[in-house]
């Protein structure tokens, strides 16, 4: 995932240098990049827009059973999913940055880890780097 997280990183400064300082990025531009930067780490993903914001969904198969025995108290999912909420913070905030950086300036990052067995249900909600809704840690 830091991996992931740095690659964002670089792309968006490579963009600065090679982007018109002057126009405004639209959103969707931003969204086509940082999809195509994800469909690499992850099975699942879906980055849309709506409005200036950048909604991205993410979701695993087993997902939502990891979730239910972290929430049982299983320590290791507990840990494995404190650690993945951490990641994902880190990177909805690198993909915030991106999008900044190329020039869509009122960028917002909704992200969301989904259930992966009723996919309208998110299990990790983010917007920008603040954690709005933890389905293991009842935020």
């Amino acid at each position: 995932m830091k991996k992931l997280i740095a690659f964002l990183i670089c792309i968006s400064l490579f963009l600065t240098g090679c982007s018109a300082s002057t126009a405004e990025t639209q959103p969707e531009t931003a969204a086509v990049l940082i999809e195509s930067t994800l469909k690499d780490s992850f099975e699942n993903v879906s980055v849309t827009c709506d409005g200036s914001t950048i909604v991205i969904d993410i979701w695993q198969t087993g997902i939502a059973y990891g979730v239910s025995e972290a929430v049982s108290g299983n320590s290791e999912c507990i840990e494995s999913w404190n650690t993945l909420v951490e990641n994902i913070t880190g990177l909805s905030s690198a993909a915030l940055d991106m999008a900044k950086t190329i020039g869509v300036q009122d960028a917002s990052i909704l992200l969301n880890i989904k259930n992966d067995l009723n996919p309208k249900n998110a299990l990790l909600t983010i917007f920008n780097d603040t954690v709005i809704y933890d389905a293991v840690n009842s935020k």
